[in-house]
């Protein structure tokens, strides 16, 4: 009970100042992009039930694999904004209720996987500690070195592939304070769709080689795996890129000789160390609203990664109760010649229809993605699919260190955040980085305590 009362308090502020963001600057800078201000008595009284009801998920919810954090993290920034939008921008109640069962499944879902896991992984345990004795026997360094020599390769890899993308599609262009004309070039090259594929995965794993590297003392590779990203985003301009980088940099600096194991990052504390970190992101896009009348955060955080995505979903909801879905028909189908009905993108069509802009493309993922592919029965198809996608992330870092997986989780959220499901797994190279953590995993056990 206690443990449960801490986490009210950030709860309650992440609400408060979330709210407040929207009341006090989103629904009047972005009126026109319709996010509005219309509560009405059942929106409220339905807001505050599933906020509650969120709040209670929260406390019971067990942090015990990485899938489940991934689903926390998802469940914290998508569905409880969503909650707190649709209360200013009433919907017919089948949206709402469509959406909860949506994250109801994914949550049970995932539950039931780890349970069959966590029951597998007892049964096998006599068996891993006759593996760890036979890896004792014939020792540690040999493995070490392919590893290394793995790495090396796969970095040159990299380095080779970005090298040609430079020099055969996007140019060179130094101006790193010109990001819009560095993402415009690079969507408005014609890149053979294999070179895509192989842009956005190393873009993903090259981190966690610097990570390696480092840990390994191997600086000259270090090196060349920061020229590698920096070249990535002279490409197309993406701040996640760099992003991605910095978290690399300061967590292998600061963690290589002090390690965080898994039991201290797998467990029930995290929910408390997320839901004040989000509140004190709200806290401080309101401090710099009202202090220093500027919104950066409000507008480049807040509202991106909370309240857009929400705002997409209700569109999504709106375009295909009146058209049929596409079942996947744009996405991996039509590698095998099935064709969509859709003439043109679905998500240019919706930034169209509802954004006016014919050039926007409003990718979205998770509810959005089901409605898409699967109507009204993807809110129990796509979850399903979900949990077992994240689950791959446990079985790929059954033995990882966390300082290889806390780049992975956010990266694996923001991606299944605002991609549809197969690009998120081959496009945005989420298998590929799952393979990657795999084989630079270390002899730490799951769950160990």
């Amino acid at each position: 009970m206690k443990s449960v009362l801490k986490l009210l308090p950030p709860y309650i502020l992440y609400i408060v100042f979330l709210t407040i963001c929207y009341e006090q600057y989103i629904c009047k800078v972005y009126a026109y992009n319709g996010f509005g201000n219309n509560p009405d008595d059942v929106s409220m009284a339905v807001s505050t039930i599933l906020l509650c009801v969120s709040f209670v998920f929260i406390a019971m919810q067990k942090i015990k694999s990485y899938s489940s954090l991934v689903v926390m993290i998802l469940f914290l920034v998508n569905y409880v904004p969503s909650v707190i939008l649709f209360k200013y921008n009433p919907l017919d109640l089948r949206f709402i209720i469509l959406l909860s069962i949506f994250w109801l499944i994914l949550i049970i879902a995932n539950n039931a996987i780890n349970a069959f896991k966590s029951k597998k992984a007892y049964n096998k345990k006599e068996d891993n500690n006759d593996k760890k004795a036979k890896d004792k026997e014939l020792g540690f360094s040999n493995r070490k070195n392919n590893k290394t020599l793995m790495s090396v390769a796969i970095t040159l890899l990299n380095l080779l592939s970005v090298l040609v993308i430079i020099i055969f599609f996007t140019g060179i262009n130094l101006g790193f304070n010109d990001v819009y004309e560095l993402r415009s070039n690079f969507l408005e090259t014609k890149m053979p769709s294999i070179m895509l594929y192989i842009f956005s995965a190393m873009k993903v794993i090259n981190p966690l080689f610097f990570v390696y590297f480092y840990k390994n003392n191997k600086y000259f590779w270090c090196v060349i795996t920061v020229l590698i990203q920096l070249l990535a985003f002279l490409c197309d301009g993406s701040k996640s890129t760099l992003f991605s980088l910095l978290i690399v940099v300061i967590l292998a600096t600061r963690l290589k000789k002090n390690d965080i194991k898994n039991k201290y990052v797998l467990n029930d504390k995290v929910k408390g160390y997320l839901l004040w970190g989000l509140a004190a992101i709200n806290f401080a896009g309101f401090i710099e609203f009202k202090l220093f009348h500027s919104a950066f955060i409000y507008n480049y955080f807040v509202r991106r990664l909370f309240f857009v995505p929400a705002r997409l979903h209700e569109k999504y909801y709106l375009f295909f109760s009146e058209n049929p879905p596409d079942y996947f028909r744009q996405s991996i189908l039509r590698r095998i010649g099935i064709e969509s009905p859709y003439e043109r993108s679905i998500q240019t069509m919706i930034g169209a229809k509802y954004f006016n802009d014919s050039s926007l493309i409003a990718n979205n993922g998770l509810f959005s993605d089901a409605l898409m592919n699967f109507g009204k029965f993807g809110v129990v198809i796509m979850p399903v699919l979900l949990a077992f996608a994240f689950s791959f992330l446990d079985v790929c870092a059954a033995n990882a260190e966390i300082i290889y997986l806390i780049t992975p989780i956010i990266s694996t959220s923001y991606v299944f955040l605002s991609s549809s499901f197969f690009t998120a797994l081959a496009t945005h190279g989420y298998i590929v980085m799952c393979l990657i953590i795999k084989m630079l995993s270390s002899k730490v056990t799951y769950g160990e305590d």
